[in-house]
């Protein structure tokens, strides 16, 4: 028999320790590490649980609330006066009459789209071409818009062009009179004539007035006195003669002008121009020459004509007043009024 190996001696200082012992140690400590991990879970199990049981209480209870909600409306219905009802009710029904109406009109707006998407392109082209004369008579008799006129009558010709029926060639001779007639219209710088008028009565502030009385007066030469005149009494009234001097005005004498008189007169020649600038941009002539004219007359009144800038103002306004702003448009119906009757031919079944 072999001998056996004697155990292994520890450290005198030490506690022997043995492989068994540690395992021990181990499992012991693994089992905490479980317990803990299962009281974890069922502690989050039962959190869970409390939750939901949270959650449909407020639920149930948000439903009750609801329902108390539901029938205190109702009791409040119940118990409101008749009147109060009468007049909800009727205007609910005006709301809903106008709701209708919009409807109504709605549909009116819808439904000649909806038939020229019927009929097709041509019927389109058509409808288009008689828009755009019309837009080309709004822009010449009430803006004077010759330009646009003739761009709108130009859009209608290539639209009538584009379909190609021969039926359309006498709107189209039309169409072509009345553009050559847009075309010789004069034309008119209103941007530029409202600039010179704007100009003009900003400087009205800075034109001399007219003086009654001369800044500087001589008086005439005085007669000499004669040494031998017969008595003093004579020679007396003779320097009494050379102080005082009446001389003859050729027409009326006007009285002199005050501060306040002078500032209402430069506000008159003002407002006249600017009226003047208004009927331009408005193309009334008539108007415009007449403020004008009132305006030359105020230049003429108040202002002194021996000014240079007097002058100037005088010769613009002239020249201005010689423009003729509203020219004799031409009419542009005839092509209109030609599609139109064409159109209700082609609709009429």
């Amino acid at each position: 028999m072999s001998e056996l190996a004697p155990p292994e001696a520890t450290p005198s200082t030490g506690t022997p320790t043995t492989p068994r012992r540690r395992r021990g140690l181990a499992i012991v400590l693994g089992a905490i590490r479980w317990l803990v991990l299962l009281g974890l879970v069922a502690a989050m199990a039962v959190l869970w649980q409390e939750v939901q049981s949270i959650n449909s209480i407020k639920i149930a209870f948000g439903d009750r609330l609801d329902e108390v909600r539901t029938r205190l409306a109702e009791t409040r219905a119940a118990q409101m006066p008749a009147t109060e009802l009468e007049r909800r009710l009727t205007s609910l029904q005006t709301e809903l009459e106008a709701t209708r109406q919009q409807a109504k009109s709605t549909a009116l707006q819808v439904d000649p789209v909806l038939e020229l998407l019927r009929q097709g392109r041509p019927a389109w082209y058509r409808a288009e071409a008689i828009y755009l004369m019309q837009m080309a008579n709004q822009a010449l008799q009430l803006r004077g818009d010759a330009t646009a006129a003739l761009r709108a009558l130009w859009l209608a010709d290539k639209n009538l062009e584009t379909l190609g029926d021969p039926r359309f060639l006498p709107v189209r001779e039309t169409l072509a009179r009345e553009m050559t007639a847009l075309r010789a219209l004069p034309t008119v710088d209103l941007p530029g004539i409202s600039l010179q008028l704007s100009t003009l009565a900003h400087d009205v502030e800075h034109w001399p007035l007219l003086r009654h009385v001369p800044d500087h007066w001589s008086a005439s030469p005085t007669a000499a006195v004669d040494p031998q005149a017969p008595s003093m009494w004579q020679q007396w009234l003779a320097v009494l003669r050379n102080l005082l001097e009446i001389r003859r005005a050729e027409g009326p004498v006007a009285a002199l002008a005050s501060p306040e008189l002078e500032r209402l007169q430069r506000l008159q020649t003002i407002l006249q121009i600017q009226a003047a600038r208004l009927a331009l941009l408005q193309r009334d002539g008539k108007t415009f020459h007449s403020e004008l004219d009132g305006a030359l007359g105020s230049l003429q009144t108040y202002f002194d004509a021996q000014d240079p800038a007097v002058q100037s103002a005088r010769q613009q306004m002239e020249a201005l007043r010689n423009i003729q702003i509203d020219p004799q448009r031409p009419d542009l119906s005839g092509s209109l009024g030609q599609l139109r009757a064409l159109e209700a031919e082609m609709v009429m079944p």
